[in-house]
C-alpha cells in the first residue's frame, strides 16, 4: 500500500544574515515553521550582500530550500520595520514574523502562519526541537577529504572532546568586545578539568578562529591538538560534531557543533556567564542538560 505525501503549498521565507552559526539558527527556525505549516522553505540572502566577510554558508549541507537574492538590504533597512513589512508583502506575499527582542518567546514561531517571512536570529533550540531529527538529517555536511581525515583522527581517541575558542571581533573590535567579549583561558581550563573528572582518557581537539592564541594561552590537563587552521567553517563544524563531548565558547558556531554531535551520553560544558553585557545573559541559549561553569 503506497503512502500519498501531502503536496507542500505556499512558502516559509527566512531572512538570512550574519555568519554560519546564526544562519543555522535561522534555517532551523524556518524548517520548523515549514514543517508545521506544510510549506516550502526559501532563503532570502539579499541581506548578506553588504557583509563581504559573511557570505551565504548553508550550501555545503543537504538543505532542501530555494535561495533567492536581490537588491542589497542593510541593517538600516532591517531596523525600518514598516519598510521591511512592505518588502516582504510585495515581493513574497508574506507576513513578517519578527523577533523583536532576545527573550525567545516560542509562541512567535508556533503561531507563524503559512507564507511567513521570518525576521530574527532565533537563537534557541526550543524553537525547533520538535523537528530535531529532520534538521540533523539536512545538516549532514558535504563530504570532503578534510572531514574524512579529521574523523579518522578523532575516532582513534578513546574519549574525544571538542573545545571551541571564539575570538575574532569578540577580542579585536572594541564594540563587540565590550558587548560580548572573548572568554579567557581560565574558563577553558576549568571546563577541561570538569570533563577530565568524568573522562579520564580525554583527548582535546581544539577548534578556533585564532589558533595562535590557543597555542600561547591554553594549558589543558590532558592530550590536546589544534585542528583548525586550514579547514573551511563547515568542515570544522562537522569535526566538532564528530567528537563525543564538547566544551563550547560563547559562539553560535560552537553551539551548533555541540548540538549536532550530541549523543545520549555526551558531556557538554558551556560558560555560566557567556557575555559582558548583562542583558544578553538574562536568557540562555544553552539547553538545560548542558553543564555550566
Amino acid at each position: 500500500m503506497s503512502v500519498r505525501l501531502r503536496r507542500r503549498r505556499g512558502w516559509t521565507t527566512v531572512r538570512v544574515i550574519s555568519g554560519l552559526g546564526n544562519q543555522l539558527f535561522q534555517y532551523a527556525a524556518g524548517r520548523a515553521v515549514a514543517e508545521r505549516t506544510n510549506t516550502r522553505l526559501r532563503f532570502d540572502i539579499s541581506y548578506l550582500d553588504h557583509e563581504a566577510d559573511r557570505p551565504y554558508a548553508l550550501g555545503d549541507f543537504h538543505i532542501r530550500a530555494e535561495v533567492v537574492g536581490g537588491e542589497a538590504r542593510d541593517r538600516a533597512f532591517m531596523a525600518d520595520h514598516a519598510a521591511e513589512d512592505a518588502y516582504a508583502r510585495e515581493r513574497f506575499g508574506a507576513s513578517v514574523v519578527r523577533e523583536v527582542n532576545p527573550t525567545h518567546e516560542t509562541e512567535l514561531l508556533s503561531a507563524a502562519p503559512a507564507d511567513s517571512f521570518l525576521a530574527g536570529y532565533w537563537q534557541n533550540g526550543e524553537y525547533f526541537e520538535q523537528y530535531a531529527r529532520a534538521i540533523r538529517r539536512e545538516l549532514r555536511p558535504r563530504m570532503t577529504a578534510a572531514i574524512r581525515s579529521g574523523r579518522r583522527a578523532i575516532a582513534e581517541s578513546d574519549e574525544s572532546v571538542a573545545l571551541h575558542v571564539r575570538r575574532g571581533d569578540f577580542a579585536s573590535d572594541a564594540g563587540s568586545a565590550a558587548r560580548f567579549g572573548a572568554l579567557e583561558a581560565d574558563y577553558y581550563g576549568r571546563a577541561a578539568n570538569l570533563v577530565l573528572e568524568r573522562r579520564p582518557r580525554a583527548t582535546f581537539f581544539i577548534f578556533s578562529d585564532d589558533p595562535e592564541w590557543c597555542r600561547a594561552e591554553l594549558r589543558l590537563p590532558g592530550p590536546a591538538q589544534i585542528v583548525s587552521g586550514t579547514n573551511r567553517p563547515f568542515e570544522d563544524l562537522a569535526l566538532i560534531a564528530a567528537c563525543n563531548d564538547a566544551i563550547v565558547s560563547n559562539s553560535t558556531f560552537a553551539w551548533w557543533g555541540a548540538w549536532l554531535g550530541e549523543r545520549p551520553d555526551s558531556l557538554i560544558v558551556a560558560p555560566k556567564v557567556p557575555f559582558n553585557e548583562p542583558l544578553l545573559n538574562q536568557r540562555s541559549t544553552y539547553p538545560d542538560r548542558w553543564l555550566r561553569v
